[in-house]
C-alpha cells in the first residue's frame, strides 16, 4: 500500500514536471511561429520594393553600359 501512494506521488510529479516542460516548449513554438510571420512579411514588403526596382530599372534608356553594370561592386561601394 505505501509503495503505491509512493509510485502515485511519483507519477504526479514526473507529471508536473512534464507539463511545465510542455507548457515550455509550447511558448517557444509561439514566439518562433510569431518571429516567423513577421520574417516573412518583412521579405513580401522586400520582394515588393525589388520588383518596384525593376521595373523603374527596367523603363529607363541606358543602354548597353546600364545592362554590363557589375551590381554587386555598387552594392559593395554602397556598403
Amino acid at each position: 500500500m505505501i509503495e503505491s501512494v509512493n509510485f502515485a506521488k511519483e507519477l504526479m510529479q514526473t507529471n508536473r514536471e512534464l507539463r511545465s516542460e510542455v507548457n515550455a516548449l509550447a511558448e517557444r513554438c509561439d514566439a518562433s511561429e510569431n518571429e516567423n510571420f513577421h520574417l516573412q512579411t518583412e521579405n513580401r514588403e522586400l520582394r515588393d520594393r525589388i520588383e518596384i526596382l525593376e521595373s523603374v530599372i527596367a523603363s529607363t534608356n541606358f543602354g548597353e553600359a546600364f545592362d554590363k553594370l557589375d551590381w554587386r561592386q555598387l552594392f559593395k561601394h554602397e556598403s
